[in-house]
């Protein structure tokens, strides 16, 4: 396992592929105040993850991104020849952007529904900011994830860093594990998906996926903050970056 990547910005021509693609969803979304507000604050981020989906796809093989609304991650792969699809919970939150867009957004509660996928079919998944999400049963979607996968098929997972600088100065200051319990879970009826349950840290994710039976070949802990002063600390403490992506291998073997 290749352990400590750090990644200190995206690739600048897929921060453009981003943007444009953002650009297009909001013309959309005039009305959807959530989405606006996503589109605006994670265009950087979700650059991070199309780095990594070109590193490991080829335009042959299908991608599923699960959580995909908005769809800047699907959008972008899509402009670009690739063949991919979205799952998520309520894809008719963007109907008309769907439409005009010309992608696929498949219904899918990853939760609690059977992946709309055969046994060893899929070649590459991306979940992008989803594992923090997940409040019913990670042993049984994960069940289900690997079910539907490749053997030798890899599995690009983001998830906010539970132990990031700003985690740890949240719990010494104000006494507290991660964002508002209120806040999060009144997203449910806000925004038509769960906030964040709980935010992980590496050690823990990576004995749930080795439970799981998959195999992490790699850990990069990526992004930033806008404070100088903590950015200095990064230098020096690179594993308190805010976010980490694992790359995910379910066995050849298997």
């Amino acid at each position: 396992m290749n352990y400590g990547v750090e990644s200190f910005h995206p690739d600048p021509e897929n921060v453009r592929r981003i943007r444009d693609a953002g650009d297009s969803i909001l013309t959309e979304v005039t009305d959807n105040v959530w989405a606006q507000r996503y589109i605006a604050g994670n265009s950087i981020r979700v650059s991070y993850d199309l780095d990594l989906v070109k590193r490991f796809a080829s335009k042959n093989t299908l991608i599923v991104d699960v959580g995909s609304i908005p769809p800047l991650l699907v959008t972008a792969l899509h402009r670009e020849g690739y063949e991919v699809e979205g799952l998520d919970l309520e894809p008719e939150r963007l109907t008309s952007a769907i439409a005009k867009l010309g992608i696929t957004i498949r219904q899918c509660n990853v939760e609690t529904d059977k992946l709309p996928y055969d046994d060893n079919s899929i070649d590459l998944m991306v979940l992008n900011e989803v594992f923090e999400h997940m409040r019913i049963d990670l042993i049984s979607t994960f069940t289900e994830i690997r079910r539907v996968m490749k053997p030798g098929g890899v599995i690009l997972m983001s998830t906010p860093n539970g132990l990031a600088l700003l985690s740890i100065y949240r719990m010494l200051r104000h006494r507290i594990i991660g964002p508002s319990l209120h806040f999060e879970y009144e997203k449910l009826t806000r925004v038509g998906h769960m906030g964040h349950v709980r935010e992980y840290s590496v050690n823990e994710v990576l004995e749930f996926l080795n439970k799981m039976g998959f195999e992490v070949q790699e850990v990069v802990w990526r992004a930033k903050y806008a404070a100088r002063w903590a950015n200095l600390c990064l230098k020096i403490f690179p594993k308190l970056r805010p976010f980490v992506s694992f790359v995910i291998t379910k066995p050849l073997s298997d």
